[in-house]
């Protein structure tokens, strides 16, 4: 099984165990992409630091899908990760998630998914 193949059945079996943001659709050459996140984050209640003096690590998970055979599959994907001294700030963990997404594709490519990204009203 590939990556990919690896990543979508992952994605399809958390989806109904974990909230994905809102999807942010684009299309690129006639064809249907979302962009999606996932925030994992141990916070406290409060959002105190933990006994150490240091924050919980949290990740954001930056999904780029595909439209193909009538279903999403991923196309490419993205992670970020909090350093224990860094506060956990989930636009920051989008932005690099999101540019690790796209490190690899065509500029005309990641120009149509920045556009969908920034355009987007929360």
């Amino acid at each position: 099984m590939s990556l990919k193949e690896e990543l979508t059945r992952q994605i399809i079996e958390q989806g109904a165990k974990r909230k994905l943001q809102r999807s942010l659709r684009f299309t690129d050459d006639d064809i249907g992409y979302r962009i999606r996140f996932m925030h994992r984050h141990p916070m406290p209640p409060g959002g105190e630091k933990l006994p150490t003096g240091e924050y919980p690590i949290g990740d954001t998970h930056c999904y780029i899908e595909q439209w193909l055979f009538n279903e999403w599959r991923v196309y490419s994907w993205g992670q970020a990760r909090c350093s224990p001294s860094d506060r956990f700030i989930k636009e920051t963990g989008r932005r690099v998630a999101l540019k690790r997404a796209l490190a690899e594709q065509e500029p005309h490519f990641r120009t149509s998914a920045w556009t969908s990204y920034l355009g987007r009203k929360d």
